[in-house]
């Protein structure tokens, strides 16, 4: 991420299933880069991880498409893990009463 930038949005595809990289502020100014990532990887047929250790903020937009990104592989047989999650990512969680629903994975 360079200092221009607030957010960064990743693919590392070196592990068996993909692993979606969220960094930074992710605000609906991020959605649209979000969202198409997210199809890309509900396309995927695999499992998907999502690392969001590195994440300071994430805004309801943000938090929706992890939701049908999500709810997409579920239909698929497959499953979205979001793992290393930052205090601040938690905190967006539970402000949207989402945290119940999407509690990340510690690993």
């Amino acid at each position: 991420m360079n200092t221009a930038e607030s957010h960064s949005i990743e693919i590392d595809r070196s592990a068996t299933s993909p692993r979606l990289m969220l960094r930074g502020r992710l605000t609906v100014g991020a959605a649209r880069q979000l969202h198409v990532t997210a199809l890309d990887l509900a396309r995927s047929g695999t499992d998907v991880t999502v690392c969001c250790e590195a994440v300071e903020h994430a805004d309801a937009a943000i938090l929706q498409i992890l939701i049908a990104l999500g709810a997409a592989l579920n239909r698929d047989h497959h499953r979205l893990a979001l793992v290393n999650a930052s205090d601040g990512f938690n905190e967006c969680l539970r402000l949207a009463g989402l945290y119940d629903r999407l509690v990340p994975e510690r690993s």
